[in-house]
Order: structure tokens, then sequence, then C-alpha cells
């Protein structure tokens, strides 16, 4: 007969800790031993991730329960802790003989922890597409799928491209989206999850492009021996257009010839050019925040005429009203006082006659 528990003497052992390394879910308690008529083999054990706190329990949670069946489960509540301790208690009612232990096993396996990811610049950023990357920094212990929220507004995310991909710690990814707006300003984030949860990356932003100046609407006339009458309709999304001009050929890019204009407007009079020469006009579309430039361009060109260069007008100073009669009322009394004159010496004459 079993001995009951009151009349035994309790003999009580407990182990050293082992680290399993990580965060780890706990699977079963198992041992042999050797116990003899009237004796009894129970466990107790903890768990914690500081290597410090040593709570002793049993399959309930409480001290005051025990693991008496050899493979029974630990309770779940260990699950997610890194250091393990067991305590036995070996019962006798006799101190000259007790239960021996041969073996203990408790099985264990790595549970996945939520992981971490950065987000990455752009990149390939056009006027309706980019390039999005990230990096796994910490992957939990599993491999992660990754994915990238985007939208409009700073914080909110409407679209993403989809979960994909299986990474792990220092792994890179990245994912392309299309379909965006020209000249928008898009904000986005990388996102892992492995079986832990999911995690996101810090919030960046970029800048879609804008299009080209209307390429039909890019005139350039000439207005006369020494300038150029220049027109043109904005680009989709573009703040301010960039025109530069040669002479024997188009501008290469944005850097090659003479700039013209840059500005917001549609319309410049490109000015002290020389007479019966060809000017060769680009243009560009560009926006402030990322620094965009249209891919494109659009291309216009005019022969000034083969005349005699006006003398420049001057501009400026004040402009005073003219009362005419003021003005003509000195001529009209020195015309007045020469007819007289010329009156009298007639008459003298007719006398003398």
């Amino acid at each position: 007969m079993m001995v009951p528990v009151s009349c035994q003497e309790m003999v009580t052992l407990t182990s050293s800790v082992h680290d399993t390394g990580s965060a780890s879910d706990f699977g079963d308690i198992s041992w042999t031993a050797t116990v003899p008529a009237g004796m009894e083999i129970r466990f107790q054990v903890a768990t914690n991730s500081d290597n410090a706190t040593w709570d002793f329990t049993g399959p309930d949670g409480t001290a005051g329960s025990y693991y008496t069946a050899s493979g029974t489960d630990i309770r779940a509540g260990h699950d997610g802790d890194r250091f393990i301790r067991y305590k036995v208690f070996l019962g006798t009612a006799d101190m000259a003989v007790t239960p021996v232990l041969h073996d203990i096993t408790i099985d264990y396996g790595q549970s996945a922890t939520i992981p971490v990811t950065v987000t990455d610049n752009a990149t390939l950023v056009e006027e309706t597409t980019a390039a999005l990357h990230g990096v796994v920094v910490d992957d939990g212990g599993e491999e992660c799928q990754y994915r990238f929220e985007y939208g409009t507004v700073s914080g909110s995310y409407t679209a993403d491209t989809g979960w994909s991909g299986n990474r792990t710690a220092g792994e890179p990814f990245s994912a392309d989206v299309t379909g965006l707006g020209k000249w928008t300003k898009y904000y986005y984030r990388a996102q892992v999850k492995n079986s832990a949860g999911t995690a996101g990356g810090g919030e960046l932003a970029l800048l879609t492009k804008p299009a080209a100046p209307v390429d039909s609407s890019f005139m350039a006339v000439a207005a006369g021996a020494t300038q150029i009458e220049l027109t043109w309709a904005k680009g989709e999304g573009a703040q301010r257009t960039l025109i530069r001009r040669k002479t024997g050929g188009y501008p290469a890019d944005r850097t090659d010839g003479v700039q013209v204009y840059f500005d917001t407007g549609t319309s410049y009079t490109d000015t002290e050019l020389s007479p019966a020469t060809t000017y060769y006009y680009r243009a560009w579309s560009q926006v402030s925040g990322s620094e965009q430039w249209s891919d494109g361009y659009t291309d216009a060109s005019a022969t000034t005429t083969d005349g005699p260069v006006v003398p420049p007008v001057a501009v400026g100073g004040t402009v005073y009203r003219v009362d005419k009669a003021q003005v003509l009322a000195p001529w009209l009394a020195l015309f007045l006082v020469l007819s007289l004159s010329a009156g009298s010496v007639v008459m003298g004459l007719m006398r003398r006659g």
C-alpha cells in the first residue's frame, strides 16, 4: 500500500539552472525512477527570463500541486521563458530507503518572438512607380514574411504590396509599387511578421516625378531680330519649368546651354538675341521637396528675323501729364511777334514807295 503523504518523510532536491538560449515553449516532463512500494516521487517546475525569480509550481500553477506522472505536459504558463529549473520530491516512510531518480527529460523548443525591421529609402522613383526596400533586423526565431504599406497621409496607409517571401535576420527585401500619382508625396513603411506577431519599421516618404511640359503646347515664335516669344503648358504635377537654349542644336541636358527661364509661369520673352539666328529651346518640369525632375522634355525652335537691331528703350522713371496748350503757348506768342514785325516792315516799305 501507498503510505499516506502525511506519514512520509520528504527529501527535496533542486536542479541547477538550464538556459534554453532564448524564449522557449515547453513540452512535457518525463523521468525514469525506481520507486519502492510505499514511496513516491513528484516534481515542480520554475521558469523565468531573468535567471533570478524562481517560483516552483505544479500543473495548476500553484505551489500546492505536483507533476506525479511521467510524460505530463508542463503548464503553458511557462512558455516564453528562457531559464528553467525543476525540484524533485522523494517521499518515503523509511529514511533508510528512498526512491531513486535515474533521469529526467524536459522537452522544449524555441518560441518565436515578434520580429524587428527597418524601412530603407525608395529607389527607381518615377512618375507612377517606385521600388520600396527594407531589412529584417531580428526574425524572432522564425522566417518572416514581408510587405510595405503606403498612402498619401502620414501615418495612414491605404494600400499595401501584400505579404510575400521568407526572410531571416539580416536579409533585405523589396517590392515594386505601381499606379502612383504624378508629383505626389507618399508615406510608406516596411512590415514583417512571424507566428508571434507583426512589426513595422519607421515611416519614410518619397515624391514621384512630374510629367514633362505638354509637348504640343511649347511654342517659340520670333518677334523681330532680337527676341523670341515662348509659351507652354506646364506638365502634370510640375511646380516650375526650366527652359534652356543653344544655337546649332538642342541642349543635351539640364546643364547644357544657356538658362532662359526657371519659374512657375507659362510664357516668357527671350531677348537680346542675334538677328537671323536659329535658337533651340528645351524644357523640363521640376518639383521641390525631393527635388524631382521630369524624365522627359519638350522642344521648340525659332529663327530671329534678318533686320536692323532696334535700340533698346529705356524703362522706368516718372511719367508726367502733358498740357498741350501750355507747351504750345510760347511758340504761338513767338509766331505772333514775328508776324507783327514782318507786317511792320512791309508797311514801312510800302510808305516809302
